[in-house]
Formats: structure tokens, C-alpha cells, sequence
């Protein structure tokens, strides 16, 4: 008993010591979060970033897909723009040719051009339904890529 009265400080110290080695061995290892500021320990830490890639993976495959697709989708817009400008031309001139010729316009030749108009209205909704069921088709394709890829990895 006399020893610990006389070694009261080293004995407090050694005590100290061995409890927060304790606590410290004791206790996880954290980090801040891959997408947070949330604390994460090793486990947490590794199924966020294999989460984190799979999205990326995903997302970068998504962008591949369209980026594949925008030239057709900008050359299918051309092509329509180019269908607009003719059609408007033929009108245009078929209306010229008719006040050229200096004939009046008859109910034949208004029903001619507005045919023509209407027939051009609904050819270009044909063109761009196509196009859209087309671009729909590749980004459906690049999306079930990516999850095969993903699911094999």
C-alpha cells in the first residue's frame, strides 16, 4: 500500500495511458465520404466507391452512346431542313410560274399548293418521328450495354 501512495502520479499516469490505447485501438478508422461529408469507416468507404464508379460507368456510357448518335440525329435534321427548303421553293415557284405565265390562279392550282403544304407539314412529322423512335432505340441499346457491363464486372 505504500508503494501506490508514494507512486499515486505514476500509477494515475499508467492507467491514463492503457485506457486511451484502449479506446484507440478500439475504435474504427473513419474518413470523410467519397460523396459527403458524412464519416465512413474501410467497409463503408469500399462499397462507395465501387457505387460511385458503377454510376460513372454508366453515365459515361450513356454520353458514348450519344455522342455515336449525334451526328445521324444532326444529319436526319439537315435532311429535314433541306426537305423544308425544297418544298417551300416548288411552292414558291409553282405560285410564281402561274403569275409569271400571267394565268389566274384557279381552284386546281390553290388545292395543288395547298396539298403541297399540307403534304410537306406531314412528311416532316413522318421524318421526325422516325428519327426520334431511331434515336430512342441507340440510347435504349447504350443504357442495356452499360448494365451488362456493369452487371459482369
Amino acid at each position: 500500500m505504500n508503494w501506490i501512495k508514494e507512486n499515486k502520479i505514476t500509477l494515475i499516469g499508467v492507467v491514463i495511458c492503457a485506457a486511451v490505447m484502449i479506446y484507440g485501438l478500439g475504435c474504427e478508422s473513419t474518413v470523410s465520404s467519397l460523396t459527403s461529408t458524412e464519416q465512413v469507416n474501410r467497409e463503408q468507404l469500399n462499397k462507395e466507391y465501387t457505387t460511385v464508379v458503377a454510376q460513372l460507368t454508366f453515365e459515361q456510357n450513356a454520353l458514348t452512346g450519344r455522342i455515336v448518335a449525334l451526328p445521324d440525329e444532326y444529319e436526319g435534321k439537315i435532311a429535314i431542313l433541306d426537305q423544308k427548303d425544297f418544298a417551300k421553293q416548288a411552292i414558291f415557284n409553282l405560285g410564281i410560274t402561274t403569275i409569271a405565265t400571267g394565268a389566274t390562279p384557279t381552284p386546281i392550282t390553290i388545292i395543288t399548293l395547298a396539298l403541297a403544304a399540307l403534304g410537306l407539314g406531314f412528311g416532316t412529322n413522318q421524318t421526325l418521328n422516325n428519327r426520334k423512335t431511331k434515336k430512342e432505340n441507340i440510347t435504349l441499346t447504350a443504357r442495356l450495354s452499360a448494365v451488362e457491363k456493369t452487371a459482369v464486372a
